[in-house]
C-alpha cells in the first residue's frame, strides 16, 4: 500500500513561524529526505492535477471521437524516486469526482 501524508490545515496557521513550525513536523513524519509539493499540499495539489486531467481527457476526447474514432483510454503513470502519493490522490480524486473519466 501507499502511505497517504496527513493535510496541513492551512486555514488555521496564524503567521510564518506557523507554517515553519508545521513543516518541520510534516518533515520529521516523513520516511524520505525531502518533502514534494505532492506531500506539503496533501491532497490539494493532486485534486488541481486531477481537475486537469478530466478536462484534457473530456476535451480530447470529444475531439478525438468526432475525428479518428479514439476511444478515450488514457493512462496515468507517476516517475520518479517517490511513494506513489501522486498518483494515488490523482486516482482518488478522479474515482470520486470524476467517476466518468475514472471507469
Amino acid at each position: 500500500t501507499t502511505h497517504s501524508p496527513r493535510s496541513i490545515d492551512f486555514a488555521s496557521l496564524f503567521n510564518e513561524w506557523h507554517w515553519k513550525h508545521k513543516y518541520n513536523q510534516v518533515y520529521k513524519a516523513q520516511k524520505g529526505m525531502w518533502l514534494t509539493p505532492v506531500e506539503l499540499f496533501f491532497p490539494h495539489y493532486s485534486n488541481i492535477l486531477a481537475n486537469f486531467v478530466s478536462e484534457s481527457i473530456t476535451t480530447t476526447s470529444t475531439n478525438n471521437n468526432l475525428a479518428t474514432g479514439h476511444d478515450g483510454k488514457f493512462e496515468i503513470v507517476e516517475l520518479g524516486g517517490g511513494r506513489g502519493t501522486n498518483a494515488l490522490a490523482l486516482l482518488n480524486h478522479l474515482s470520486e469526482c470524476h467517476s466518468e473519466v475514472y471507469k
